[in-house]
């Protein structure tokens, strides 16, 4: 009788280590996923960020390219 109850004890102990270590196992998977999902937007972020930049630099250009522009055009109008 002593001895179903501590196969029963036994038993009861493993399970308990397994469960804890499969939570923890999870728990573990999950904090990854959410630091992989963390990562990753701030990678898009990034991205915005870049293309926002090269965004403006893209006007800039074109603006420097109009004010020649206008500048080649008022010395031709000077020069007729």
């Amino acid at each position: 009788m002593m001895t179903q109850q501590r196969l029963f004890g036994n038993q009861l102990l493993f399970l308990c280590i397994f469960l804890i270590g499969f939570v923890f196992f999870l728990f573990s998977a999950a904090v990854a996923n959410g630091a992989h999902l963390v990562d990753s937007n701030v990678d898009q972020i990034g991205r915005v960020q870049r293309n926002h930049n090269g965004d403006i630099n893209i006007r800039r250009g074109i603006e420097r390219f109009n004010d020649n522009r206008m500048a080649q055009n008022e010395l031709d109008f000077l020069h007729i």
